[in-house]
Formats: C-alpha cells, sequence, structure tokens
C-alpha cells in the first residue's frame, strides 16, 4: 500500500469516528468543532502538499472540483466524505 491511501483510510476513519461520537453525544460541541477543524486541517494539509509550488487556491479549487487531480477514483470520494463530515461536525457544532 502507498502513503496516499493509508491517509485516505485514516482521515476517512477518523472523520466517520468523530462524526458518529458527535452525533451520539460522546463528543460535546466544542470538543466536536476542533476535532473537524483538526482532521479538516492535517487531511486538507496533506493532500495540498502533493502540489507543491502550484497557486495555493487554484489547487485548493482543483483538489474538490477535479476528480483528475487525484490518483485514483477512490482517492477523490475518499477526500469529498473527508472534507464533508470535517465540515459537516464544524458547521453543527456552530450552529448548537
Amino acid at each position: 500500500m502507498d502513503r496516499q491511501r493509508i491517509i485516505n483510510g485514516l482521515a476517512l476513519f477518523a472523520a466517520t469516528l468523530a462524526t458518529f461520537a458527535y452525533g451520539s453525544g460522546f463528543l460535546s460541541a466544542a470538543n466536536g468543532f476542533f476535532v473537524g477543524l483538526l482532521i479538516l486541517a492535517v487531511y486538507a494539509g496533506l493532500q495540498l502538499e502533493r502540489f507543491e509550488g502550484a497557486p495555493l487556491l487554484k489547487t485548493a479549487v482543483s483538489l474538490v472540483t477535479r476528480p483528475s487531480a487525484h490518483p485514483r477514483p477512490t482517492a477523490f470520494m475518499a477526500c469529498l466524505i473527508t472534507l464533508g463530515l470535517s465540515g459537516a461536525i464544524m458547521a453543527s457544532a456552530v450552529l448548537v
């Protein structure tokens, strides 16, 4: 297994686990927000690392809009799901 698959799997697992923990009440709103922010920041940073030297805004937009920016279609889906779950935790924690 290559490094990217391991990162995608761990990030997806962490985001799913955090979503279930927040939804079931094991995480408070403040803790849920910071866990979501941590997953989002670390995962997005690791994804942006692959595009070293490219413009930041163009790279960030291409991560969620262009499947060809990822090595495999499953990596694109893992990216969307991880970023979506982390963003949903943060949004619901702010609205509480």
